[in-house]
């Protein structure tokens, strides 16, 4: 979908150029009382194209955190800031970030690589990264691992299960901290590494 937003704008900006010019050339020739009826046509684009603007109007207030919803992220970052240093939150690596933390892949290029290498159509340096990904795992190099939508994650999650293990919910409330817009997803649960049959990791 996003590959259709340059071709979306260009198709913008042209129209509204030629609309500026038909409009200049349909003004002038009513002047003249020529033309009535291509001019009509123009004034109906204009609404037509009005009408458009009409149907994107929306309150942004709906979208706006609730007080819960701050103090469900504020409570998240706390218990980000209690957790070992490598913690990896492959959908929101943000939220490392601000605490300084080391940052790691999001997990869309992981899914992406994923599709690409089922077609047989991924490069070497993608399968690389897909590998990468995998090795980081096996090794549980990760202190901790928080995760969003895990019945969607297909075999991303089965790499990780492998070698981590659900600890705990990140939220007790189930209706906060959730977007707004888009795909409805939070962060919502923490995993962390098996110990082998020798107590290690």
């Amino acid at each position: 979908l996003n590959l259709y937003i340059p071709m979306a704008a260009v198709l913008a900006m042209t129209f509204g150029l030629c609309l500026q010019g038909a409009a200049r050339n349909r003004v002038g020739l009513c002047l003249q009382g020529v033309a009535r009826k291509r001019v009509r046509l123009l004034l109906l684009l204009l609404l037509l194209l009005a009408a458009q603007f009409l149907m994107l109007v929306y309150n942004p207030l709906q979208y706006i955190p609730t007080a819960a919803d701050v103090k469900a992220g504020d409570a998240l970052v706390k218990k980000i800031e209690a957790l070992p240093e490598k913690v990896y939150i492959p959908s929101h690596p943000y939220l490392a970030d601000r605490q300084g933390r080391k940052t790691y892949t999001h997990i869309l290029p992981l899914y992406d690589i994923l599709m690409l290498s089922r077609d047989g159509t991924a490069t070497e340096v993608e399968r690389g990264a897909l590998e990468a990904f995998r090795g980081a795992v096996e090794k549980r190099e990760f202190d901790c691992i928080i995760l969003d939508n895990v019945n969607r994650m297909g075999s991303l999650l089965t790499d990780i299960e492998q070698h981590y293990q659900f600890k705990e919910y990140v939220f007790d409330d189930p209706n906060v901290f959730w977007t707004f817009a888009g795909a409805r997803r939070r962060p919502e649960a923490v995993y962390v590494p098996k110990e082998d049959k020798s107590g290690e990791r």
